[in-house]
């Protein structure tokens, strides 16, 4: 419940970082700044639902067990 309240939060911070470059304040620091943040959560959102992170993280234990029974 509380990813899709987050995933919504996200999207909304975005769309507003778009509308405040494009139609009030145009490309300033801080609006640039929101954007790349945003975006950054955007692709954190995205791999956490494919479920890349967690395939990778599952890789990552096998191959630090493996190591440790050797």
């Amino acid at each position: 419940m509380f990813e899709k309240i987050q995933d919504l939060l996200v999207v909304l911070v975005l769309a507003y970082s778009v509308y405040k470059i494009g139609w009030i304040d145009d490309w300033t620091t801080i609006n640039v700044f929101i954007l790349a943040c945003s975006a950054m959560a955007v692709l954190a959102m995205i791999l956490r639902r494919s479920g890349y992170l967690k395939r990778t993280e599952q890789k990552k234990r096998d191959s630090t067990d493996k190591d440790h029974k050797k």
